[in-house]
């Protein structure tokens, strides 16, 4: 029991650290010091991506333990993210950022028949759209600070952004890093979020490193590990494990209710993934063709009135994703 529990634990850390999927990293230098080691893979001002998560199963508690399985027929996820320099200066950058998630689950069956909190969920948008501002500040030429803050809208709301209180989210990040070598980098940072009624401050670590002009490795513990493998005309093979999480705040109508009830539908997986990134005509243009295998620990319904779990066990998948990402220098 004693083993269940330190996991339970660990898997809450990464799913309240991650809940913003879009985890705070440095991402831009200067010539005081680069952020960043050599040969890493590059940054992203502007991308679009689509995931497609082919059929998988959810298990439910909706009406008492069952051992029915509602049957999904897919899970598409499509995201834009768009970052605008404001500063650009030697010692001083700064970045706005903007970005918007479209995300939608189709089932087959349905069962039992009468959850509704399927049928909430069931071919409806669910939508995230938020704005970063992101500063980097170079110490000297080899430490540095970082700073994110975040507000993001997560929820059902139709068209592009509904600004209403249930579906505002508040992000934040600081980050002190030190660069003593071109291929080395280590930083150390703290997130905080406020997110549905709930506040969470918590550590991270980023390290980097490049070994020789082939291969090297990029972390943010304990989110993200990836091993790195470069090839000709700056293409790259990415392999490793990430952590994905998603939360959505939903107006629901029970079945037999007139009125609408505010339930948060909260998901988590842990991503075992290969991603290829190929340079196109030009320097600045990318796409990216990645497929891996989700290890799925949390899909569930709370009901706010009441504090409520409605589990929604998911069964591991196959996921693919394309993408195309505009880099500049």
């Amino acid at each position: 029991m004693k083993k269940w529990r330190y996991f339970i634990l660990i898997i809450f850390y990464m799913n309240s650290l991650a809940n913003a999927q879009d985890f705070p990293t440095p991402i831009i230098g200067n010539d005081l010091v680069k952020s960043g080691v050599t040969n890493a893979s590059p940054g992203k001002g502007l991308s679009i991506e689509y995931f497609l998560h082919p059929k998988y199963g959810l298990n439910n508690n909706f009406d008492g333990p069952t051992t029915e399985k509602t049957e999904v027929d897919s899970k598409k996820f499509v995201e834009a993210k768009l970052k605008i320099p404001l500063a650009n200066k030697d010692a001083f950058r700064m970045l706005l950022g903007f970005s918007h998630t479209y995300e939608k689950y189709d089932f087959t069956q349905i069962k039992p028949e009468n959850n509704f909190l399927f049928r909430a969920i069931d071919d409806v948008p669910l939508r995230r759209t938020r704005a970063n501002l992101i500063v980097f500040l170079a110490l000297n030429n080899k430490n540095y600070l970082a700073f994110r803050a975040e507000t993001s809208f997560n929820g059902n709301y139709e068209g592009i952004v509904d600004f209403d209180r249930r579906y505002r989210v508040y992000r934040g990040a600081v980050i002190y890093g030190i660069k003593k070598r071109p291929d080395k980098e280590i930083a150390w940072g703290l997130t905080y979020n406020n997110s549905f009624e709930r506040t969470l401050v918590l550590p991270f670590l980023v390290w980097n490193r490049t070994f020789n002009d082939k291969w090297g490795l990029e972390t943010v513990l304990p989110l993200k590990i990836t091993v790195r493998r470069n090839f000709k005309h700056n293409d790259m093979l990415l392999f490793g494990t990430d952590y994905w999480s998603s939360g959505y705040s939903m107006d629901i109508t029970p079945t037999g209710q007139n009125t609408a009830e505010r339930y948060i539908f909260k998901s988590s997986a842990l991503h075992l993934f290969v991603d290829y990134q190929k340079r196109l005509a030009t320097d600045w243009t990318w796409i990216s063709i990645k497929t891996g295998w989700a290890y799925n620990f949390d899909s569930r319904f709370i009901r706010v009135n009441t504090d409520t779990d409605i589990n929604a066990f998911p069964s591991n998948n196959l996921f693919i994703s394309l993408g195309f990402f505009v880099s500049p220098p």
